[in-house]
């Protein structure tokens, strides 16, 4: 007899082999940002005019450096690896809970204007 899985199911499996912390923790202090990093603008979307927003999941270790790195929303393909690269770069302070340090994901935006673009070249 085959059993079958929900596909709820596999994916909480799969997330619970990774031993990955869950998406909302309670700390008591959050993450800060120490240092940023601006996203390079794909050669693709300057050349067809192409604005947007990427919102990238990052998880904070407890050294305060991104350990992975997701795409949550992105309104065009074209941005994501680009947010994906800047956000490698970002290192934060990391959150505690009991004075403990701990893994936590936070959310960080990039958005893409090409009025900003502009303004700096």
């Amino acid at each position: 007899m085959k059993t079958t899985f929900p596909l709820m199911m596999v994916a909480a499996l799969a997330i619970s082999l990774e031993a990955l912390p869950a998406d909302r923790i309670a700390a008591d202090n959050k993450p800060g940002i120490i240092r940023s990093a601006q996203p390079v603008y794909p050669r693709e979307a300057l050349r067809t005019g192409l604005e947007g927003e990427v919102q990238v999941k990052v998880l904070v270790g407890i050294d305060g450096k991104p350990r992975k790195v997701a795409i949550l929303k992105s309104d065009s393909e074209v941005f994501n690896q680009a947010s994906i690269d800047a956000a490698k770069q970002f290192l934060f302070s990391p959150a505690y809970i009991r004075d403990k340090p701990v893994a936590v994901w936070v959310t960080v935006p990039f958005r893409y204007k090409l009025a900003d673009k502009k303004d700096s070249q």
